[in-house]
């Protein structure tokens, strides 16, 4: 019998359109905490169990960007389940999180348990909003479109106002 002749290599531009999206972890109960242990920021989406539109659209791209990043952080989901079993309504419960403020956003810093308060957003609608939040509250660092490392830390540096700049 006949080997059939390998395919032909694809073109880079090619194998990254055929490769799947980097997306965020899905947690339920009993992966939660054990993710959730300190030795990594965290940051979690609670929304309904099957969302959809432009807000979790948004938020595909912000787990896209994170994950072509080198960033010290974990992008996670907790789908919470309506009706039925109700999987995951514990854990919202567990930070107060209604199904009327879906979808909720919760960051846990590095050295911070899931037993510890975890930072809130809940106005992001957009990936640059999540970018900054993790910017700004955990200091990774996840590039914006045309912005670069090091001359984002010299404008920190003059916005803080110290004599060293």
């Amino acid at each position: 019998m006949r080997a059939s002749p390998s395919p032909l290599p694809l073109h880079p531009s090619r194998r990254k359109l055929l490769s799947p999206p980097k997306l965020s972890l899905s947690l339920g109960g009993r992966t939660f905490d054990r993710l959730i242990d300190g030795s990594r920021n965290v940051i979690v989406r609670f929304d309904k169990e099957y969302s959809y539109g432009d807000e979790h659209d948004e938020w595909k791209k912000f787990a896209s960007q994170v994950g072509d990043s080198s960033a010290d952080i974990l992008v996670a989901d907790v789908g919470v389940s309506e009706y039925g079993d109700k999987d995951n309504s514990d854990l919202a419960d567990r930070y107060s999180i209604k199904t009327d403020d879906f979808p909720s956003y919760r960051l846990w810093l590095k050295g911070s348990a899931h037993s510890a308060t975890p930072k809130t957003l809940d106005d992001a609608k957009k990936s640059d909003d999540f970018l900054r939040f993790v910017q700004s509250e955990a200091g990774v660092w996840i590039g914006l479109p045309g912005q670069l490392k090091a001359l984002d830390d010299i404008a920190k540096t003059f916005t803080a106002g110290t004599k060293a700049a």
